[in-house]
């Protein structure tokens, strides 16, 4: 059996385990933070079968935002979309690259995440 670990979400666009954080807050098209997250934990280590279980905390305590905890390897295989004109939906994760000479990184051209 794997261990479960606890992802807390902050604001609107900022996740965080541990000393490992994303928070895309201040770029100008802000994104769901839990795949990002998610593939930096599976880089740094963390087993791809760890289950995840995703709060949001206040002064009164933690609130779970999902009702069913996933694998890390399930939030990192994809990203949460929100447009202008759409609700937000569901895409399959994609890496930049591919043999064109771009960059293969887990975070789809972001800002590189703090540690600590």
């Amino acid at each position: 059996m794997h261990d479960t670990i606890v992802v807390e979400l902050f604001g609107s666009y900022g996740a965080r385990h541990s000393h490992f954080s994303v928070d895309f807050s201040a770029r100008k098209s802000p994104k769901d933070p839990l795949g990002p997250l998610a593939r930096l934990l599976i880089k740094e280590g963390f087993d791809p079968d760890t289950r995840v279980h995703v709060v949001r905390s206040a002064a009164s305590g933690s609130t779970p935002v999902f009702k069913r905890d996933r694998k890390l390897s399930a939030w990192a295989g994809e990203d949460w979309v929100d447009g202008q004109s759409k609700v937000a939906h569901r895409v399959k994760y994609r890496p930049f690259g591919g043999g064109g000479g771009g960059v293969n990184s887990p975070f789809e051209g972001s800002p590189v995440p703090e540690h600590g």
